[in-house]
Order: structure tokens, then sequence, then C-alpha cells
């Protein structure tokens, strides 16, 4: 005979605890936590700040605040305005909810009925921060929940370990980002920039206008063996801030730190690694055209650029003493073949004859072709060129010029150096009777820029002369150039060689 077990049966105080943990674990994806606030002021006699919507706003709370009590203390309309913006995240939604939790209004605190108290417009403005404001101050909570886009956003973000999309060596890495937290946090602090450091308005309104769409630009050193790097630019459609100091400040340590961390992220990544401080191998801007005395590059494709060059300045060749003016196209290739190089030598006819400050030409005139290709550090390049028929006097032609360099960086004493080293051939071929000069020469260069990119250096010896140039950066698109050669440092000139020659040339980016 079997009996049937009784069924059991629960009293609430078991079913309690049950029944509580259920609809916690339901719910916990859903839930919003605070994990960041931001607090700023949008009034305040004292720093200049007064404005009629903050008057409104505090119009507004007395309102509320004298509901129940007519006697109760109220703020003057003009009187100092703090306002606190609480972020949530919501795992639910996977982003953050923005809205206001505190006013201060002189000495009255208000933390409740701000639902009441701000009309849409109001809180819409707060939130997006189209009023004036000074002295913010961004706090990120001490909870354990830091989602991903947090992590990129308003936390101090350490800088992710160094990936493949950063370059052994010192180079320069730019990418994208586009909509997100992030984004917006970064557009929000440029208008802020803009607003109160730079006093431009004009780029304020021109911000604010930009589609949410619009990807912010990012450019940063990294240096071989550092994780870290420092970030030189930050653009938004035409407007920019450049340079690590003023980035620093538009941005705050924090938000920086973040923008460097992703680049893991980050889309559309280009690396230009470092090589010697050149006048016109800057791949790492934005720009349309870059404009010397001597050369004129147009871009016509992201990585491609046509150029007009007079001269040979690697072989002291500058301006016109070489008798060649060359019409090129430069590029790159991606990481494998970084760069090349590829031009026709055509005739340069004058100058042989002194003007002022300029010497003559005492090469003739030539005609040819010249390419270059840089890989992996190395470089190899070369010139092939033939007397001009119709030249001004007898005497040399440069007609050949090989070189094959390996450029690499160390430190001496803390100081970093760019180093390439190599060999060359060169050949000048005379006519009638004067014969032909092919002497092979090493050749070794220092390169040194600072870590802003203000000051670029670079001292050595190539073609068996005393080789020296220097560049300082004034402003974001313009530079002051100075190039120098001593042949007689090492050996006796040449018939067809100044002595010594200094080139100075402004260099313009549009």
């Amino acid at each position: 005979m079997s009996r049937n077990k009784p069924t059991p049966v629960h009293s609430p105080r078991t079913l309690l605890p049950s029944v509580l943990l259920t609809i916690l674990v339901a719910s916990a994806p859903v839930l919003a936590q605070e994990v960041f606030s931001i607090t700023y002021t949008v009034q305040d006699r004292r720093l200049g700040l007064v404005q009629p919507e903050a008057a409104a706003i505090i119009r507004s709370a007395n309102d509320w605040l004298t509901r129940d009590n007519p006697n109760i203390s109220t703020a003057r309309s003009d009187d100092p305005l703090r306002v606190t913006l609480t972020g949530t995240y919501s795992s639910a939604t996977n982003g953050f909810v923005l809205s206001p939790t505190k006013l201060v209004m002189g000495s009255i605190v208000v933390e409740d009925g701000l639902e009441q108290i701000l009309d849409s417009t109001q809180r819409a403005r707060l939130v997006g921060r189209t009023l004036f404001w000074r002295e913010e101050e961004t706090a990120v909570s001490g909870t354990s929940l830091v989602p991903p886009t947090l992590r990129d956003t308003l936390s101090a973000a350490s800088v992710l370990p160094r990936s493949s999309a950063r370059a052994a060596t010192t180079s320069t890495v730019e990418w994208s980002i586009g909509t997100g937290q992030l984004a917006a946090v970064t557009r929000l602090a440029l208008e802020r920039y803009h607003l109160l450091f730079a006093r431009d308005t004009f780029r304020v309104r021109y911000l604010r206008a930009l589609p949410s769409s619009t990807p912010i630009r990012l450019r940063a050193r990294f240096t071989a063996g550092d994780t870290g790097g420092t970030l030189l630019n930050v653009r938004l459609g035409q407007a920019q801030v450049y340079g690590p100091t003023p980035v620093r400040t538009a941005l705050g340590d924090d938000l920086v730190d973040a923008l460097i961390a992703s680049l893991e992220s980050g889309e559309d990544k280009t690396v230009t690694p470092d090589g010697l401080p050149s006048a016109h191998e800057d791949w790492s801007r934005e720009w349309n055209a870059i404009a010397a005395l001597d050369r004129l590059d147009v871009s016509v494709a992201p990585a491609t650029r046509a150029f007009l060059e007079v001269g040979d300045p690697r072989h002291n060749g500058d301006g016109w003493l070489d008798g060649t003016w060359r019409i090129g196209v430069a590029g790159q290739f991606g990481e494998a073949i970084p760069s090349y190089e590829g031009a026709l030598l055509l005739p340069f006819p004058g100058g042989a004859r002194a003007v002022g400050p300029l010497r003559e030409r005492l090469l003739q005139p030539a005609t040819g072709g010249a390419a270059m290709v840089r890989w992996s550090g190395f470089q190899v390049a070369a010139r092939y060129a033939r007397p001009y028929l119709r030249s001004d006097h007898p005497g040399y032609v440069h007609t050949v010029s090989a070189d094959l360099s390996y450029q690499t960086e160390f430190s001496l004493a803390g100081f970093p150096l760019r180093v390439e080293i190599g060999g060359e051939l060169e050949q000048y071929s005379g006519s009638d009777s004067l014969g032909t000069i092919l002497q092979p020469f090493p050749s070794l260069l220092l390169g040194w820029r600072d870590r802003n990119d203000i000051f670029r250096a670079t001292l050595g010896v190539t073609n068996a002369a005393l080789r020296a140039t220097g560049s300082v950066r004034v402003g974001d698109r313009f530079w002051i150039e100075v190039r120098g050669f001593w042949n007689e440092a090492f050996r006796a000139r040449y018939s067809f060689e100044h002595p010594a020659m200094i080139v100075f040339t402004p260099r313009l980016y549009f």
C-alpha cells in the first residue's frame, strides 16, 4: 500500500526572500546606476557671468520653494547659480542618461522637485550646456560598475598596451572616432575651449551646427618603448586644437588619456614612422597644399600629392644650383612601402648670373628623371640626367646620383635622436676636355624634433659636405626653415660648387 507524499506548503516567511531575490535578479539589467557627475556655474556676478536664462531658472525654483510656505527663504535672481548633472548608466540600453540633479542658488540648495522646476527647454539647455558656463568639475563615482563606454570617456583611462597599429619605432598615428559618448564629451569640451579660452563665438556656432555624425580626427605621437603617447591635434570639421599644451588645456588630462586609448577602437588609422625632419615629407596632418620658395606640393588624393621643386637640396643643389627643376608625384602605399617619389628633371636655364644675395648657378642645365622609395627604415634613391642642348656655357652636369641609407633612432644621455647612415655615389660629367668626376661618399645625418613638434633640426655630412637644417613652427600652418651647407669642411671644393650657402625659406600649409 503506497502512501502519497504530502504536498509541501511554504510559509510567507519562506517565500518572501525567494520572491525578492527573483525580482532583484530580473530587474538588475535594467537598473540605472549613477556613475559620474558634472558641476558647473552658469551665473556668478564676480565672474561677470549673468544670464537671463539663469535668472529665469532661479525664479522658477523660488516659485516651487514657496508653493506651501510663502515665507521660506528664496534666492535673488542674480545670485550665483551652480548646476549639477548626474550621468547614469543603463545596461538595458548600454548608454548614459544625463539629467540635472541639484541647483545651488547662492546659499540655497535644491535637490528635489527639479522635474517641476525646469521646463523641457531649460532642462535641454542645462544638459546640452548651451549656456555660458565656468568652473566645471567632473567626478566619477566610486562604483564597481565601469562599462566600456565609461572607461573610454570620463575615467582616467590607462593607455592600453601598444598594438600592431602602432609602429615599433617613433611614429605619428592618425585615427577617427565617430558617434558615441567619447565623441560627445569631446565635442562639448571643444565648444567650451573655443567659448571660454579662445573666445571665438563664431567657432562655437560652427561646432554646434555640425552634424552629430561628423567624425573627430585625432593625431598623436608614440615613442618607441613607451605605452603612452602625446596627443598633438584634435580636429572636428574645420575647427581644431593643435599642440600638446593647448590640447590638454581644452580637454583635460583624463579626456586626453581616454582619447589616446581610443586608438585601439578607432577608425581610419594611418601610421607614419618618424624619419629625419624634412620640409616636405609631412604626411601627419590634413592639408591641401604646402608652399615654399623652392617647392610647391598639392594634395591630389589622401595619400598622393603632386609637387614642383627647383633644384636638388639633398645633394647640395638648393634652388637653381643643380640646373634642374622637378615635376613629380609622391605618395604612400602603406606600411610595407610607406613612401615613394618620382619626378622628371627639366632644365632650369636661369640663374647663370648672381642676383643680389642669390649665388650664380655653376652647373649646366640638364634633363632626366629621379626616383626614391623608403620602407622599414631603408631608403633608396637614384637620379640620371644628361646635358641640356642649349646650355649657357660649357661646364659640368650633375648626371648620376645614387644612395642607400637606413634610419633608426636612439637616445643619447636621454636626448632622443634620429640617425640616417648610408653611402652615396655622385657623378658629374664635364663638357669638352673637363672629364668626369665619379666619387663615392659616406653619409651620416642626425635629426631631432622636440616633443611638441615645434622645433626640428638636422646636422651631418652628405656628399662630403657639412649640412645643417633648422625649422620652427609658428602656429599650426606656418614654418620658418633655414638650410645650409659647407663644401670646404672636409675637402677642397670643385669648380662647380660654392664654398658655402645658406637658404632661408618660409613654408605655409593650406
